[in-house]
């Protein structure tokens, strides 16, 4: 068991030193990828969800060391879940830039920076999931935690859109999908040519997507750690 624990402490740790490097990274290459300010970038749910994990992951790192010092049980379940509405937000992170942004992009996208964003934090922090031993009762409508960080930010991006604030690119907008003031607005579609879809109908497709994936990893974090 301590061994286990040992391995978590380093993985978490791993986890969060990639997640924060590779903000640095991506804020020092502000320019290049034709951001005005570094910290425009910090307005991406892609950084916002490296920086969230990244702290997390360090915090778990931490407890886990202490438990193993101690032997007591610090990760209560307040911070199994909030750690568990981090994971997805990663997950959504790689899985939107791989399929909707990645395959799309007129410019090269990947960068060292946009790799260790993208990709290599969520693979990490998928990991420390999975290995991450659940030690507290954690429920199955509990999965609808996930839905916290990426709806929050969603309603930050529509108050920045409201207040014309500037992504960074000359756009009010982070995403192409959160982009109300399109032709096709909020309810609007067009399937004539390259098909769009108004925002609304983009935020039901997201947040079935979010509820899948939780629902997923949490059958298979059941599953591995045969909990009842």
């Amino acid at each position: 068991m301590k061994s286990k624990k040992k391995i978590l402490v380093y993985l978490n740790f791993i986890t969060g030193i990639i997640a924060f490097l590779a903000i640095i990274l991506a804020c020092i290459n502000y320019q290049s990828d034709g951001y005005s300010f570094w910290y425009k970038r910090l307005l991406y749910f892609t950084i916002q969800s490296n920086l969230w994990i990244g702290v997390m992951s360090i915090v778990f790192a931490i407890l886990y060391y202490l438990d193993i010092k101690k032997n007591k049980q610090y990760i209560t379940k307040t911070l199994y879940i909030i750690k568990f509405a981090c994971s997805i937000a990663i997950t959504i992170t790689g899985f939107i830039f791989c399929s909707l942004l990645a395959p799309f992009a007129d410019y090269n996208v990947w960068t060292f920076h946009n790799i260790l964003t993208h990709i290599a934090t969520p693979v990490c922090a998928i990991a420390c999931f999975f290995m991450d031993e659940n030690q507290v009762k954690f429920k199955k409508n509990n999965i609808f935690y996930s839905l916290t960080l990426p709806g929050g930010y969603f309603l930050i991006v529509i108050i920045l859109q409201l207040s014309k604030v500037d992504f960074g690119k000359g756009d009010y907008f982070p995403y192409f999908f959160m982009d109300f003031n399109s032709q096709v607005g909020w309810f609007g579609y067009n399937f004539s040519g390259l098909p769009q879809l108004g925002t609304f109908y983009w935020l039901v497709i997201m947040s079935l997507i979010i509820i899948s994936i939780s629902y997923v990893y949490y059958i298979i974090h059941k599953k591995i750690h045969k909990e009842n």
